[in-house]
């Protein structure tokens, strides 16, 4: 069965991302729509959000691919914190990809 990871940057505690994700209130400020829901393994919910998507298609090899996959999420996460506070991420995204790895 396929697996979905997603990875962004946020400058913040990790208490306050969960409070974000968790709170009905919250939720509806900046996914358009509160998202209610219990929070157990296996509940549902919906939501609808604007997606961006960038695709590279006929890539001339596997290495062009792979720099392609760490660029540009932390280019994205970059942007998203431009458009939602103003201001880029205090470290480049692809900084701490380096640091982590």
């Amino acid at each position: 069965m396929p697996t979905y990871v997603s990875v962004t940057y946020i400058r913040a505690s990790a208490e306050q991302v969960w409070r974000a994700l968790t709170d009905a209130d919250l939720t509806a400020r900046y996914w358009a729509h509160a998202n209610v829901s219990d929070w157990q393994p296996g509940s549902t919910w919906e939501h609808r959000i604007v997606r961006l998507t960038v695709t590279h298609e006929n890539l001339p090899n596997q290495a062009t691919r792979d720099g392609i996959a760490q660029g540009w999420p932390a280019v994205l996460a970059n942007l998203k914190s431009l458009l939602e506070t103003g201001e880029v991420l205090p470290q480049a995204p692809w900084e701490m990809h380096r640091a982590h790895a």
